[in-house]
Parts: C-alpha cells; sequence; structure tokens
C-alpha cells in the first residue's frame, strides 16, 4: 500500500529532497500487440524527464529500471474551474531518433489509425530519499573504512557518513510514494520529429466509454426505485 504521510511528512521536513517524477506506458494485448508478438516485443515503457548519477542515465525505483527521456506532462492538477469532471492532462514524449514514431507504427500495424489510444499511463512521484541503490555510484572522492561498509563523502567543507551499501539520503521503499495517477491516452495530439503530443483522460472520459456499464436492476440493487423519507 502507498504510504502517502510518509511522503507529505518527508516533502514538509528541513530536508529539502526533490520530487523524482516517473512515467509508465502500459500496451494492451490485442489492441496495440498480439498474441502472436514474440517475447521480444516491448509491451511496458518506462521513462524519467531528470538527471541520474548512473552513466546510463536511468533512474531506479522500485527494482524498476527508468530511461532517461525528454518529457512535458501537463495539466494534471484539479482546480475549481473543472467543476466534477477529472483533469485532462496532456504528455508531451521527445521523438529523437523517431523512437516515438517506431512505436506507433508497430501499434497501428496491430490496429490501423489506433495511435496508441487506450495505452495506461501512469505517473509516479516519488522522493530521492527512497529510490533504490543502484541510483548512487561509489566511485565517487570517498574514503572508506576497514570493514568496507561505510565511506567519507565531501560535502562542501564538511565530511559526512554515508553507507556504501544503499541511498545516502535514506532508505529505499517502493511504497512511499504519492498516490498513482493513472490515465490513458484518449488521442494522439501532434506528431512532428521532435515530439508526439498524447491527450489523456481518465478511464471514465475515454471517448465511447458509457455509465453505466451494466443494466441496473432492483433485483439486484433493491433500493433501485424507492424513496426513503
Amino acid at each position: 500500500m502507498t504510504n502517502s504521510n510518509s511522503i507529505v511528512s518527508a516533502v514538509q521536513s528541513a530536508s529539502g529532497f526533490a520530487i523524482i517524477e516517473l512515467f509508465e506506458l502500459e500496451l494492451v494485448k490485442g489492441l496495440h500487440y498480439t498474441n502472436e508478438d514474440d517475447a521480444e516485443t516491448k509491451v511496458r515503457y518506462r521513462w524519467h524527464n531528470g538527471s541520474s548519477r548512473n552513466d546510463n542515465r536511468r533512474v531506479f525505483f522500485g527494482g524498476n529500471a527508468y530511461d532517461r527521456m525528454p518529457i512535458k506532462a501537463e495539466g494534471f492538477e484539479y482546480n475549481g474551474t473543472q467543476g466534477s469532471s477529472s483533469p485532462r492532462p496532456t504528455l508531451t514524449v521527445s521523438n529523437l531518433f523517431s523512437t516515438i514514431t517506431a512505436v506507433l507504427i508497430g501499434v497501428n500495424a496491430v490496429t490501423p489509425g489506433n495511435d496508441l489510444t487506450g495505452a495506461k499511463v501512469t505517473r509516479i512521484r516519488t522522493l530521492a530519499r527512497y529510490l533504490d541503490a543502484d541510483n548512487f555510484p561509489t566511485d565517487i572522492k570517498t574514503l572508506t573504512k576497514e570493514d568496507g561498509d561505510f565511506l567519507l563523502q565531501e560535502s562542501g567543507d564538511k565530511l559526512m557518513a554515508a553507507d556504501l551499501r544503499g541511498n545516502p539520503f535514506g532508505t529505499p521503499s517502493a511504497n512511499n510514494r504519492f498516490p498513482d495517477e493513472i490515465y490513458y491516452i484518449d488521442r494522439k495530439a501532434t506528431e512532428t520529429r521532435d515530439f508526439v503530443e498524447f491527450e489523456l483522460a481518465s478511464l471514465m472520459d475515454l471517448a465511447g466509454v458509457k455509465l453505466p456499464r451494466r443494466q441496473v436492476l432492483p433485483k439486484e440493487f433493491p433500493g433501485v426505485g424507492t424513496f426513503i423519507g
């Protein structure tokens, strides 16, 4: 279960650790790829739009690797002008080397004109103190103890002790994160050589989805059609 209270407490503390924003794009079997696709078919993409100390520029969280990809995400916030409707965010992803175009070509070969409509987009936010230990290399200026457990890391004019075996800012935990924000691609808005922009929607706001999804009958719901004074 997500421990959002721990995240809020850390944000409000004097440590000032940065919020890390991660994205997952998950394709749908039968819509974006077929059962006959080989095991090498990529059905989930994980990205981050930030910096990393790793040579491969990946961020590791919860045992998963997130590749660096220039992304601009807007419109996730709720505001009073929306009434009861959900946000309709936009996700703009770099199309350098036609990376996203290649994904679209593969998807459209399965469902012509789909353009990733219906794909699941999850926005994950956590703090640096909860990232996996793999994010923090040990080949920096250090002095190790004889047992190899600790190092002395230079920070300005001070020396701080940090555990070689883990995150120097805190304890890695995939559970300590803000509540995940889950949306689905409603349509591809723009595709150029530089970027691809998608419009997102909640599951209930997707085009063609209507409520209720099943018939409501008094037999199953006795309160239907009755009034309590």
